[in-house]
């Protein structure tokens, strides 16, 4: 028996469908962005504006989602060049 759990079967992972995996990874790091968006909102009443900075949020599903859950509840700023957004604000600041 070998530690696949028996004599010659493929291992597990050979079956997966690894679209699937990446569109189910996808989806959960977008669900961790909402639910700290919306812990943050909860704590703080006063925010109206929300920027999406950074490489993760170039991803049009999280454009989408932040969009259609908050849309009512704060202005959603995305600026062009998003991955370069905070390398430039450091950088600006820096001189």
């Amino acid at each position: 028996m070998d530690t696949y759990g028996g004599a010659g079967s493929a291992p597990p992972f050979r079956s997966l469908d690894v679209s699937k995996l990446s569109y189910s990874v996808a989806h959960v790091r977008v669900a961790k962005v909402y639910f700290l968006v919306l812990a943050r909102l909860m704590a703080c009443a006063d925010i109206r504006y929300m920027f999406l900075v950074g490489g993760f949020s170039e991803s049009p599903m999280l454009q989408v989602e932040m969009r259609k859950e908050f849309c009512h509840l704060l202005k959603i700023i995305i600026p062009q060049d998003v991955a370069l957004t905070i390398l430039k604000g450091s950088c600006h600041r820096c001189t």
